[in-house]
Parts: C-alpha cells; structure tokens; sequence
C-alpha cells in the first residue's frame, strides 16, 4: 500500500487529543512509548512518539484493510519542514529515510504551530 510516491503522503487536518483513535495505532506501540502528537485527516492518523512516526491509512470503502507506515526516527537520515508565520497557510514536512525514500506530510492550515513539530524532530533526530 505504501509502494509508490503518492502513498507517502499523508495530510494533518486536525490535532486529536492523544489516544483519541488509539485503536488505529495501539498495536504499533513500544512498551513505554509515549505518542507526542496525533493527528487526523478523514479515515486515516499520523502519530509522533518518542521513538518514531506512524501512520495509518484505513481502506476507503469497507474500513476493513488498514495499512500502517511505521518510520523510527533512528532510520530517518535527513528531515525538512515550512515554518510560515501566518497561521493561515499550509505548510509540510518531508522526511527521508533508506528504505522509503522520502514522506510527505502536509500541515492544513490551523492544525497546528510547525515549530512543535520542527521540534520534536530536532529533539529526537537531531
């Protein structure tokens, strides 16, 4: 499912409070992972941890086929990320890491500030 360009792009509509569709993700979780962030676009969650980032696309039809991308943040090789000061702008952040070359998630407008991404992506990649 995540085989070609266009799958490797995920969209952040809205902020969730975290484990608001934990159900999704709960299986993908380390003992004593702790998730940062979760996010929401239609049927499909972006989670940011402590150890990595996951994302989970549900079929659209039945929601019966889910697929999860999982990327630790000790893979990724190199990061970059808009910061915009107008909150009313979309910006994203590509990650690139040897097996998946690069992701792509887009930040809609008003979901949240990039510098708190940006900064969990400073504190656990470097």
């Amino acid at each position: 499912m995540f085989a070609d360009k266009d799958d490797k792009k995920f969209t952040l509509a809205e902020k969730n409070e975290i484990g608001f569709r934990k159900e999704l993700y709960q299986n993908l979780l380390a003992e004593g992972e702790q998730v940062l962030l979760e996010f929401n676009a239609q049927r499909n969650v972006v989670v940011l941890t402590d150890r990595k980032i996951i994302g989970v696309r549900v079929e659209a039809y039945t929601a019966r086929h889910k697929a999860a991308l999982v990327i630790p943040y000790s893979k990724i090789t190199a990061y970059s990320a808009e910061v915009s000061d107008n909150s009313e702008m979309d910006t994203e952040f590509k990650i690139w890491a040897p097996s998946i070359d690069c992701c792509t998630f887009r930040v809609l407008e008003d979901t949240i500030d990039m510098k708190e991404i940006l900064h969990i992506l400073v504190t656990y990649i470097g």
